[in-house]
């Protein structure tokens, strides 16, 4: 047991803001999260019904990431 290393024994919940996060970094996220540890639970939120979540879609499968849901609280912001 002592020769597992730190980083391998640590479990990640990956939690992204698309609304606020370009999916062209994702690639990025997912390399810096796994050189912390292992990520267990991935997880995408954001007003999926609109346009503007087109590029995040695509990814969904590629990633394995669970897309969340979430409307807008309020209109224009």
């Amino acid at each position: 047991m002592a020769d597992i290393d730190q980083t391998s024994a640590k479990k990640l919940a990956l939690l992204i803001d698309a609304d606020n996060v370009r999916a062209t970094f994702l690639p990025i996220i997912i390399r810096e999260a796994s050189a912390i540890g292992t990520i267990v639970v991935r997880r995408v939120y954001g007003h999926f019904a609109s346009a503007s979540m087109a590029s995040w879609q695509k990814l969904l499968h590629e990633y394995a990431l669970t897309p969340v849901h979430v409307p807008p609280a309020s209109r224009g912001k």
